[in-house]
């Protein structure tokens, strides 16, 4: 390959792998930001969650308060203001429980002011988990039917009504009997496969040539 279109094209993979670095994606996002005057709080979960509160941190200067969870041994230093959790992924664990439930209590009494940083990546659906308490019942979230359109041609189910029951197959009235599946080995006829001639015509072997 040529020199400079090399060096070119691995300067524009370069580019656009750190141009999606969850790091980069949240300086990005935080270019414009503003406090309104009151606490800045953040919570991140998943597994880029302590790359994500890194560079937030970073980039806002400080924060009043923060909880990150994340998968085990995801953890790369401490960040200051922030407490830094691993927990079990893909299945949760009690230490997804326990900081689940600490960036809860961080989130208590906030006021119109306050600004809570919700950064959250893959492996948030296990590593930020609460179990239900006691007598608690599960969230249910009804989407609305405009959100919930299927495509017809592909995903439609008729209704129960219009559904034909299909019959079983019938029963053989003698089971010892051939079905007809299986050939009748006694009764098959060998035929000749007739062989294309110029393919597939193998000469004498006298008169093939043995090559050194």
């Amino acid at each position: 390959m040529n020199p400079t279109l090399r060096r070119d094209a691995d300067a524009i993979i370069r580019s656009s792998l750190n141009a999606v670095l969850p790091d980069e994606a949240v300086r990005r996002a935080l270019n414009a930001f503003a406090p309104r005057g009151g606490r800045v709080l953040l919570v991140a979960a998943g597994k880029a969650a302590w790359q994500m509160a890194h560079a937030a941190v970073e980039a806002l200067g400080r924060v009043d308060g923060g909880v990150v969870v994340t998968k085990y041994d995801h953890v790369k230093g401490e960040i200051p203001g922030v407490s830094c959790c691993e927990a079990g992924h893909p299945v949760p664990d009690k230490n997804s429980f326990a900081a689940t439930e600490k960036a809860l209590a961080l989130v208590q009494g906030l006021t119109a002011e306050d600004t809570v940083l919700f950064l959250l990546s893959g492996g948030g659906s296990a590593l930020f988990e609460r179990p239900l308490l006691p007598g608690e019942e599960p969230m249910v979230v009804e989407i609305p039917p405009e959100d919930a359109e299927i495509d017809d041609e592909l995903h439609h189910l008729p209704p129960k009504d219009e559904v034909e029951e299909i019959d079983g197959l019938p029963e053989e009235e003698n089971p010892d009997e051939p079905t007809g599946i299986l050939p009748d080995e006694e009764n098959m006829e060998t035929e000749t496969l007739e062989i294309d001639d110029e393919l597939h015509h193998l000469p004498p072997e006298d008169e093939v040539e043995e090559i050194d």
